[in-house]
């Protein structure tokens, strides 16, 4: 850079920081600064350190909104009982809170913080302010009796999970160094449990994108499984697991439909992308852009209804839209006795009409196994339609890929490549293609040059200039999900049931099988799609997430940390995220709740111990001596002052209860509460 452009971004930083001093010395209320502060940060919503909280005041303005949880530290007791107070004052005590440190090193861990304010760093490195700080995090420091502002950059070596399969091309590979096996809770967070697996899975799809993770995810209780699901589009930071906002959805798939058969397209419903993330608020509902930070509606998209699934690449939607009930939009192939109704993806049996791949209308009822879908592009930016074919006959579910100047589709009859900008045809490739056991869709992935598509139990590889077949390759289909199916580390990897495999994606020639010995305790892996980075297989064969590494096959099994049912886990930002478990399989060792695990670094063997430091943290409080008999018992039997009435854990009382109960009052609570305890004719919770 010269020196006369040195000369000129100096004097925009020096004019920049000479406003926000301006502004903050306008309005010196706490109010004011915290205003001034969060806007000169950008900063719009998350998890807010604030170091040296004083009276508490500026603290809780820094809780602008429900997205916001605020954090006050400071190294004097004084200070802290005073802030404590006067939060408590304000009614906000809980989403802010203030506790001691030790002045040097903070109580977080790596990654976790959205916004650091300080304006006396004290003995805290600004080291550590970066070890605590989110990727794309600020630290807002005052030094010299001006504001500083510091971005930490997020990590080249992390990958978000923008749509379904990563990628419009299908490819449902993470680029994410960082990401390996679970040693460590990064977050954990609501729902903890989902309903049981006779019915819809609670998270039904996970994207990330901004620092932000996305889910559609049934928010009523999981108590009954037939009670009626309350499905909304959630946002949440997604290093810390703070909810940022809600959006209802109007209506969504009955709870009461069978996990198993749950059509895969529900799960292609939400794309993020920068500050913006795209998805159906309902059913039939047309696809909608939201803004990422706050869920504000920007653009609702005029003729997308109906839309069953749908993908995102170079500034272009592509959706696949018809009747939810359409034979031909449904993941599942199964034949009810006596009906012939097909539910399937694709029908081997639809014959061709002399049309090619686009065949005659045919009425969108359930006794038509070739009922038919459109596939529609539509520019997100303006909501412009660019093209749509109606009339597709057998479409198999979530086979749409798109990359660069190919965009292709599966049907029932055959592989069809399109030029996304037109839609007009490149090449077909006419043959009845099964799904992949009979009961579950097949999976179609772009490649630099050429697609690679399951067809049943055959991985077919054809050019992508004319659709010639360059080789093939047995493939083995998952439980209850489609194929393994990957572009990984220089190869073609697929696995399933069967063991992870290697191919060289130029010739087919088979390369490196891994031979994974730990598959239990589970009798199945599970019924989720895998996944996969450069470095790991991340596979469920002893029903959890297993990492197994692509050069060497070392293996690192975690049968307690598994994902919900049909969704699955999810590698992205350098964590493994795990949505609440929906079934019964091998309860007994599960990990319950909404979580995100981050890896040890330098993590080479499975059995490689985890340096721990261990130290004294017991913080004397003002109260701490003042109890004469710390040894003293219980002695009021209508008490129950701990979780299970007492140290025995016995859970029984002597207090006597009347069978006759009528409320005497109630308090609502915005969060679920904890197990209550009752002492001193008070209930804590």
């Amino acid at each position: 850079m010269s020196r006369s452009s040195l000369l000129a971004w100096s004097a925009v930083l020096l004019l920049v920081l000479a406003w926000t001093a301006a502004a903050t010395a306008a309005d010196a209320s706490p109010e004011g600064e915290a205003q001034a502060i969060l806007q000169a940060t950008g900063v719009r919503g998350g998890l807010v350190v604030h170091l040296g909280c004083g009276d508490g005041r500026l603290t809780a303005a820094l809780r602008a909104g429900d997205a916001w949880l605020v954090h006050g530290l400071d190294t004097d007791p004084a200070a802290v009982a005073k802030a404590r107070a006067a939060i408590r004052g304000q009614g906000v005590y809980g989403p802010v809170s203030v506790d001691q440190f030790d002045g040097t090193r903070l109580p977080y861990v790596d990654n976790l913080v959205n916004l650091v304010v300080a304006e006396d760093l004290g003995g805290v490195p600004m080291a550590e302010v970066l070890r605590v700080l989110a990727p794309e995090g600020v630290a807002y420091v005052k030094s010299g009796g001006a504001w500083q502002k510091t971005i930490k950059p997020r990590p080249a070596n992390i990958d978000e999970w923008p749509q379904y399969l990563h990628g419009a091309d299908n490819n449902a590979v993470a680029r994410d160094a960082v990401v390996g096996p679970p040693r460590h809770l990064q977050w954990v967070a609501d729902p903890s449990w989902s309903r049981s697996h006779m019915a819809i899975s609670t998270v039904v799809s996970v994207v990330t994108a901004g620092g932000r993770l996305f889910t559609i995810e049934d928010r009523a209780t999981p108590e009954n499984p037939f009670l009626p699901g309350r499905f909304a589009l959630v946002a949440r930071d997604a290093f810390n697991g703070l909810v940022l906002w809600r959006h209802e959805l109007a209506d969504w798939e009955p709870v009461t439909r069978y996990i198993k058969d749950i059509a895969i397209q529900l799960q292609r419903r939400v794309v993020a992308v920068g500050d913006t993330v795209y998805a159906t608020p309902g059913l039939a509902a047309p696809v909608t852009a939201f803004d990422a930070a706050t869920g504000v509606v920007r653009r609702t998209y005029a003729g997308t209804e109906r839309t069953q699934e749908f993908a995102y690449d170079a500034g272009v939607l592509y959706l696949v839209i018809g009747d939810r009930m359409n034979a031909a939009q449904y993941n599942i192939v199964k034949t009810y006795a006596g009906k012939g109704v097909s539910l399937g993806g694709s029908d081997p049996k639809a014959p061709f009409d002399g049309t090619g791949w686009r065949g005659a209308y045919a009425p969108e009822t359930l006794d038509k196994p070739d009922a038919v879908c459109a596939i529609a592009a539509v520019e997100a930016a303006s909501g412009k339609e660019l093209w749509r074919i109606k009339n597709i006959h057998a479409y198999t579910a979530c086979s749409l890929a798109v990359r660069g100047q190919h965009a292709v589709v599966q049907t029932g009859q055959g592989l069809v490549c399109l030029n996304p900008k037109t839609g007009a045809t490149r090449w077909e490739v006419k043959k009845s293609i099964p799904s992949g056991d009979g009961t579950e869709a097949n999976t179609v992935v772009l490649g630099d040059d050429a697609v690679y598509a399951q067809e049943g139990k055959t991985l077919c590889v054809y050019a992508l200039a004319d659709g010639s077949q360059k080789w093939t390759a047995p493939i083995t289909p998952c439980y209850e999900k489609p194929a393994d199916l990957f572009l990984a580390a220089g190869a073609v990897w697929t696995g399933g049931v069967g063991q992870p495999t290697s191919y060289d994606q130029k010739t087919g020639r088979k390369g490196d099988v891994i031979q994974q010995r730990m598959t239990g305790p589970m009798g199945h892996d599970r019924c989720y799609r895998n996944f996969i980075t450069d470095r790991f297989y991340i596979n469920s064969k002893t029903g959890g997430a297993d990492f197994v590494m692509l050069d060497g096959g070392k293996e690192f099994p975690h049968h307690w940390a598994r994902g919900t049912c049909g969704m699955g886990v999810l590698p992205a930002n350098g964590l493994l995220y795990t949505p609440p478990y929906s079934c019964q399989c091998s309860i007994d060792c599960m990990v319950n709740g909404f979580n995100a695990y981050a890896a040890e670094p330098g993590m080479a063997s499975p059995g490689q111990d985890v340096p721990v430091q261990r130290a004294v943290r017991l913080i004397k409080g003002p109260a701490y001596g003042e109890i004469g008999n710390r040894k003293s018992e219980i002695g009021n039997d209508s008490d129950w002052p701990t979780y299970r009435h007492d140290g025995t854990r016995g859970g029984a009382t002597a207090a006597e209860v009347s069978p006759r109960l009528a409320p005497l009052w109630k308090t609502p609570f915005k969060t679920v509460p904890s197990a209550p305890v009752v002492a001193d004719g008070k209930v804590f919770v």
